[in-house]
């Protein structure tokens, strides 16, 4: 079942003399099965920020369709898609973005009291949530007095606590030393088990040969997708390393 579609997705910045036209996106089409995990790769200024920023309803498209759960989200007004962000859409920073000011779990709750749900029955999912992100002993404690993975975990804890139909991940290991990274991505790749939908972006092949498949970004555009398939880990981080030493290759000889 097709979770996530996007259909000849553009998207144009105008500088402000309006002399000047950037494309950040060019036509991009792909696909989300739902349970799927999926990683973005490409180099900066490449889209990946901008393609997660038009999926969580943080900006618009120039043109094109983006269809959630066969709803069109660029068809939608200002409040229906922050409404929509809230209640179908999970979203991870690489800062966490937690607030200090709150405790774990008042950070983790947070979206449930800006969407007004039972905190009777959210703190019931949230149990189940800490069971499976291993965060029951961190619940009363504040960001401050949290390692940057148990923030982490903290910050997925939240942006799952409304159920949502898609988690985006923006270099969710990016600020993580190597053990707390690849804890981290054993937990997505948990998550994805138990049928979650999830969609990262990432400059690692390391933490992309967790999903199971990886589309290539480059100059806007998708240029390339390959799928783990019966391939272990390693396999396919070196499948990932390849294909991006090839790009290089191409890069350098276009030069």
């Amino acid at each position: 079942m097709t979770i996530l579609a996007l259909e000849n997705v553009h998207k144009v910045y105008t500088s402000r003399l309006k002399s000047q036209h950037t494309h950040a996106l060019d036509g991009v089409s792909m696909e989300l099965e739902k349970g799927e995990f999926v990683a973005i790769m490409g180099e900066s200024g490449s889209g990946k920020s901008t393609l997660l920023n038009l999926l969580a309803c943080f900006d618009d498209t120039s043109e094109g369709a983006i269809y959630i759960q066969d709803k069109n989200i660029v068809a939608m007004k200002e409040e229906e898609k922050a409404l929509y962000r809230r209640e179908h859409i999970g979203f991870v920073f690489q800062d966490f973005s937690l607030l200090d000011s709150l405790s774990a779990e008042d950070n983790i709750l947070l979206p449930c009291i800006l969407s007004q749900k039972d905190l009777k029955e959210k703190r019931k999912y949230l149990q189940k949530l800490c069971h499976t992100l291993h965060i029951e002993d961190l619940l009363k404690r504040f960001p401050y007095e949290l390692s940057g993975g148990q923030q982490q975990r903290v910050a997925i804890a939240r942006a799952l606590i409304n159920e949502p139909d898609i988690l985006l991940a923006d270099e969710p290991s990016g600020a993580l030393d190597s053990k707390s990274s690849m804890q981290l991505l054993e937990l997505l790749c948990a998550l994805q088990k138990q049928g979650q939908s999830i969609l990262m972006v990432t400059h690692s092949p390391l933490a992309a040969s967790y999903a199971q498949r990886v589309a290539f970004l480059k100059d806007g555009k998708i240029i390339q997708e390959i799928y783990s398939g019966e391939d272990n880990r390693e396999t396919f981080y070196n499948r990932i390393v390849h294909m991006l030493s090839v790009q290089e290759s191409r890069d350098l000889h276009e030069y």
